[in-house]
């Protein structure tokens, strides 16, 4: 300070440095996280920016559960400043990606008779982005098989899985396969009757799958029921 002059020297802020790492590519509704990877400490402010997010800003120095509820690509910048120097400042933009979740059509065909192991699954996804991955489950939360497609089946229940490249996923509805069951033979009751006359010998099958074939002895046709003259 000299006599009529008076001065500040001030020295220029040292910025800081910003940058940040996240768990993108993420699906619809799922959480993302964010970490700062610049300056960091008590001596500086973060603030968070997410273009369409839920919640749209944050002031913490890692946030996390932002979610976006539509598939696109979107704008996070954070700006991290000297918490004495509010104009010491330094911003840094990035892009996520928010995928769309993939879809599942499945369907089951069961057993052709009783005790075979020869229902099928097949199934479909679409959507999300592809390369996909698939899995079947069974009813104990098994992985069965990483195919699209099963053949040779056994009776029981079975979930589809499609998972995208992206980690989003898609489970089907449970598909059962069951089997029809052993078919069940009622035959008509026993019947005295007189040399010559004639009676009528039947049968009545439930379960089973249809139509039925009819096997006698004796020589008799494919029929359910015969007109017969025992000699």
């Amino acid at each position: 300070t000299y006599p009529g002059w008076e001065a500040t020297i001030s020295c220029p802020c040292a910025p800081p440095v910003a940058g940040f790492a996240s768990n993108s590519p993420q699906c619809i509704g799922s959480s993302f996280s964010f970490n700062n990877t610049g300056s960091t400490g008590g001596g500086y402010t973060y603030t968070w920016t997410f273009s369409s997010g839920t919640p749209s800003t944050s002031t913490s120095e890692n946030p996390t559960g932002i979610i976006w509820n539509a598939a696109g690509t979107y704008s996070v910048t954070l700006i991290i400043c000297d918490v004495n120097d509010p104009n010491c400042c330094t911003s840094t933009p990035q892009s996520i990606t928010v995928g769309d979740k993939p879809a599942v059509t499945a369907v089951a065909t069961d057993a052709l008779c009783f005790g075979q192991c020869n229902g099928t699954v097949s199934a479909v996804g679409t959507g999300g982005t592809s390369p996909y991955t698939y899995q079947w489950t069974d009813g104990n939360a098994l992985v069965v098989d990483t195919t699209i497609d099963l053949t040779n089946v056994p009776t029981g229940n079975y979930t589809f899985v499609v998972i995208d490249t992206n980690g989003c996923s898609a489970f089907s509805t449970i598909l059962t396969i069951s089997d029809a069951g052993a078919p069940l033979i009622t035959a008509s009751p026993d019947t005295s009757i007189c040399e010559g006359d004639s009676t009528v010998i039947s049968v009545t099958i439930v379960g089973g799958v249809v139509p039925y074939t009819y096997l006698w002895d004796n020589g008799l046709p494919g029929d359910s029921s015969h007109t017969v003259i025992p000699i």
